[in-house]
């Protein structure tokens, strides 16, 4: 009898225990689901701010870019000089690396990443460089934070015209008297 006893005992608290356990899990899936349904009307707000800062972003650059090409060109002293005929080769032998006609990683002090921001900004050639003074050149570095104002474009325009005027002999002496694309 008393084992029959522990068994019915046994038996009822099993019920109820999964009937809590029930009632737990549901509370809790409950909780989740609204969680969840909070988080996903959070997420397509994000989305949507994104989408609208991602459209200024683009606007701002255009813009900016128009107006960096703008004051390069109000600034740029017109040279006459046209670029001569350049010969890779020569300038392949007298660096030792490969080089391909307006390559402004050449000149001391300018690398992959500032060549492609002029580029972007309007200054695509030599000459074009050549013609933009070392003012218009600190100024328009300004605008791409601290990383870029560390440079001296000072030394800039010149090599760039002894590139247009195919004078590489000089250039070569000129930039070992750079230091980081300064004057020494």
């Amino acid at each position: 009898m008393e084992l029959l006893l522990f068994f019915i005992i046994g038996l009822i608290c099993l019920v109820i225990g999964f009937f809590l356990g029930k009632a737990s899990v549901t509370k809790k899936f409950t909780e989740l689901k609204e969680s969840n349904e909070d988080l996903s009307l959070k997420l397509d707000m994000c989305k949507a701010k994104n989408s609208t800062l991602t459209a200024t972003l683009n606007k701002d650059r255009s813009s900016f870019k128009n107006e960096s090409l703008s004051l390069i060109n109000q600034t740029n002293k017109i040279k006459t000089k046209e670029i001569k005929e350049v010969d890779i080769e020569e300038i392949k032998k007298l660096y030792g690396k490969k080089v391909e006609l307006n390559d402004f990683k050449i000149i001391d002090g300018i690398g992959p990443k500032l060549e492609e921001l002029l580029k972007q900004s309007g200054i695509i050639t030599w000459l074009d460089l050549a013609n933009t003074s070392a003012n218009t050149l600190k100024e328009f570095l300004s605008n791409f934070g601290n990383r870029f104002t560390l440079h001296d474009p000072s030394a800039w325009p010149k090599q760039a015209e002894l590139m247009c005027e195919g004078k590489w002999d000089a250039l070569k002496t000129y930039q070992e008297k750079l230091h980081k694309g300064k004057e020494v």
